[in-house]
């Protein structure tokens, strides 16, 4: 395994141990998504929240901890997810660790008051000197319900449904082919196994690659019967939409549909006993993206928390695509939406204007998403060559030029023509002064574009040309970042150049 630095150097990973235990199952409290929750389940990722690390797991009804389980997680869906973990090295890691399980996984179903439960998850958030309602608040869909989440934890654990999950830094054969046969037989608890791979390069640079084991198609087949699953497509999506919400929500989830169909690079149907739903996952590289998901119900829900990876893991970077997004209007998610699930009703999209506004952010996501890194693949120069935008002032021009490369991909550089000047300056300030034009280096998004421009008051100057194809983009940027009067300024000038 290679690391690909900014500098263009390579940087050799080697395999490594943890050294102790002890440092896995850290490792695993301060970052529970090491857990996988993508492989877990790709249409709806698990997300975690740790209730304790040596969890005690009674032998008797109101006993005390007669085991202690490495750790017990809680996913959105109030799933209880019992961890142990193993190094390679330890000889238990093939059948013992496997009956030690089952016995945890028996006794903690029969003996775990839910309630016990919520008070060990307090008392840790209060150690941590964090407040259990914000993170919770973290973990569950937008506007869901504390206490119908605990409920769900009492009800899961008296129908069994849990989760075993052997965390180790190798799976050996053996005790994958257990965790497999036992994942298919057992319903509807889950048994999996996670392979965590530590690899160590120069300094203290480390990186983990998890690997899941036990969800083979079998299990996933088996688990699915009876459960009264259904296999949804636009069509009945579409059908029951309308006889549940109305025609005015299917006309904007087809212009969604459009969209993902366009651009995702898989386009995902759930599997819902009652909501049927589509969603987007676009790739980049090994790592899976989903920002979106409309349901029959009539409801868009935005998975900001599922795309908190390069390059979206710059909180920036998702505050700017919110910003954008809550420019088309009518959505009042806060800032804190940036890791959370918000969701908008879709007739709030249903306004043609407001409809385009999203999906220009939309675009904007997919374009960050793909554009290359210039570290690693510098951008190719463009084959055309127009203007996206001239203004003037007293001082001269800036003109911001774009042009598509040979990939059909988009590419912006800044002009600047301050020849007015020269007739502006005395003599003696003009000395040293040869170049009134500059010209900028390539940038990869109109974002990068709009950096560019901004050692100006360019919102402030005179509109002299704007490329329609970015018209909407630019008057945005001008209205989130100009004066209140710039925008309607540049509305009356760009009026009198399309009469002129």
């Amino acid at each position: 395994m290679f690391i690909l630095r900014d500098d263009k150097t390579l940087v050799e990973m080697r395999p490594a141990e943890f050294s102790q235990e002890e440092d896995f199952q850290e490792l695993l409290e301060r970052f529970p998504a090491l857990l996988a929750g993508a492989q877990i389940n790709n249409e709806f990722p698990r997300r975690w929240v740790l209730v304790a690390r040596e969890m005690p797991v009674p032998m008797e009804e109101g006993g005390s901890g007669w085991w202690s389980a490495d750790h017990l997680f809680l996913d959105q869906d109030g799933i209880p997810t019992i961890v142990e973990v193993k190094r390679q090295s330890d000889p238990r890691l093939r059948r013992e660790v496997v009956a030690q399980m089952l016995d945890y996984a028996a006794n903690g179903v029969a003996y775990w008051p839910p309630e016990e439960i919520k008070r060990l998850f307090e008392e840790k958030c209060t150690r941590d000197k964090l407040d259990p309602v914000d993170v919770l608040a973290r973990l569950l869909d937008e506007g869901a319900s504390i206490d119908r989440f605990w409920g769900r934890v009492k009800t899961n654990l008296q129908a069994g449904k849990i989760r075993m999950l052997f965390v180790a830094d190798e799976i050996p054969p053996a005790l994958r082919k257990i965790v497999e046969f036992l994942n298919q037989q057992m319903d509807p608890a889950e048994v999996l196994a996670l392979e965590l791979s530590l690899y160590e390069g120069e300094g203290s640079l480390r990186t983990l690659v998890p690997r899941l084991y036990g969800q083979t198609e079998e299990a996933l087949e088996k688990k699915s019967v009876g459960t009264a699953q259904r296999n949804w497509d636009e069509q009945s999506i579409y059908q029951d939409m309308e006889r549940r919400v109305g025609a005015q929500s299917v006309a904007v989830a087809k212009k969604l549909a459009q969209w993902i169909n366009k651009h995702a690079d898989q386009v995902n149907f759930g599997h819902g006993k009652v909501n049927g739903s589509m969603f987007a996952t676009f790739i980049r590289g090994k790592v899976k993206f989903n920002p979106l998901i409309f349901s029959s119900s009539g409801v868009l829900q935005m998975n900001f928390g599922y795309c908190c990876n390069y390059p979206f893991d710059d909180v920036a970077k998702r505050l700017d695509w919110i910003a954008r997004l809550k420019r088309s209007g009518g959505i009042n998610w806060p800032e804190t939406a940036h890791d959370k699930f918000p969701t908008l009703p879709l007739t709030v999209l249903a306004d043609e204007t407001r409809l385009n506004k999203f999906l220009e952010a939309m675009d904007w996501f997919v374009w960050e998403l793909h554009r290359p890194d210039e570290a690693m693949s510098p951008l190719s120069r463009p084959i055309t060559e127009e203007t996206i935008l001239e203004v003037g002032s007293e001082g001269g021009t800036i003109k911001l030029i774009g042009g598509k490369d040979e990939s059909g991909l988009w590419r912006f550089w800044k002009k600047t023509n301050e020849e007015t000047m020269r007739y502006m300056l005395d003599p003696e300030d003009l000395e040293g002064l040869e170049d009134f034009s500059t010209t900028s280096k390539l940038v990869g998004s109109l974002a990068e574009a709009f950096v560019l421009l901004s050692q100006y008051p360019w919102q402030s100057f005179v509109p002299l040309q704007l490329h329609p194809e970015f018209r909407d983009a630019i008057l945005s940027e001008v209205e989130r970042t100009g004066k209140p009067e710039d925008l309607k300024r540049w509305n009356s000038s760009l009026s009198r150049l399309a009469d002129s």
